[in-house]
């Protein structure tokens, strides 16, 4: 999406990890304020290799192919309309640097067995026991100010996790020549309750099939992220881009009995076609 800052939250938990830091960081090659693009439909489709840990809290890691393919539809009155691996975003206000919209995404839940493939879903063999937490529809609604992007997003239905999500995000473009460009990003995340019950808590079923102590984790700070991407032009439409993450649990979630490092680095290399 072309302001995944704002459409999207800044990072997910290893929500479709293939394509984390390629299309979640901003581009690279924007400024602040870019020129509107012409209206019409525009995307990309890339090909990366992306590497991350097989869970938030995981001591074990995951490398796995990252194709993508993004689309996005820009009219002349009503925002634009973006799809990408992360679901569908509607900015409908853009006012010199003021940025709203709603969007339409999914939690790809987790496994309580390693995942293999093309297999989105975080998942670990340590966590037998625990039973999967189901992926899930979310719906929310953005908004930016020039680097800053803010995000709410709650679990529709009754599958999946069925908390909210906070994410405050800031972006720092540098273009270094006509051809490369550095983007540097930070953010943090808020979850209520029921979020980090099912991703970070221990029932006591839970507990007696899988041997982790019982944990009732409470709403707060979820995690920071920090963040480096890279693009390189080798044409107009074919860009090199890689990226490198790393995010630190905070408050409860830290303390939860499945999370064996606190600290996780993600990375990702990938070869970009616009049209």
């Amino acid at each position: 999406m072309p302001t995944p800052s704002i459409a999207h939250p800044l990072f997910r938990p290893a929500l479709l990890a293939a394509t984390l830091l390629a299309t979640t960081l901003p581009s690279c090659a924007q400024s602040q304020s870019p020129p509107a693009p012409p209206t019409g439909l525009s995307g990309s489709v890339s090909l990366g290799v992306a590497t991350v840990p097989r869970y938030e809290g995981s001591p074990n890691r995951r490398t796995l192919a990252a194709p993508d393919l993004t689309l996005s539809y820009r009219t002349a009155d009503w925002g634009h309309v973006d799809l990408d691996h992360t679901g569908l975003g509607w900015t409908f206000l853009e006012q010199d640097a003021l940025r709203a919209g709603l969007l339409l995404t999914a939690d790809p839940g987790r496994k309580d067995h390693d995942v293999t493939g093309l297999g989105f879903a975080p998942g670990d063999d340590r966590l037998r026991g625990m039973g999967d937490v189901r992926a899930s529809a979310e719906a929310g609604v953005t908004a930016g100010y020039g680097p800053l992007g803010l995000t709410y997003r709650k679990s529709l239905g009754q599958r999946g996790h069925r908390g909210a999500q906070v994410d405050l995000g800031v972006s720092w473009p540098v273009p270094v020549t006509d051809a490369f460009a550095l983007n540097f990003t930070a953010g943090a995340s808020w979850a209520d309750q029921r979020y980090l019950q099912a991703y970070f808590g221990v029932t006591p079923e839970q507990s007696a099939a899988s041997g982790y102590a019982v944990y009732t984790p409470k709403a707060g700070l979820h995690k920071v992220d920090l963040g480096v991407g890279a693009e390189y032009t080798l044409q107009p439409d074919l860009k090199l881009r890689a990226s490198a993450g790393v995010s630190a649990l905070g408050g409860d979630a830290k303390n939860s009995p499945i999370v064996a490092k606190k600290t996780g680095a993600t990375g990702y290399v990938g070869l970009a076609y616009l049209f």
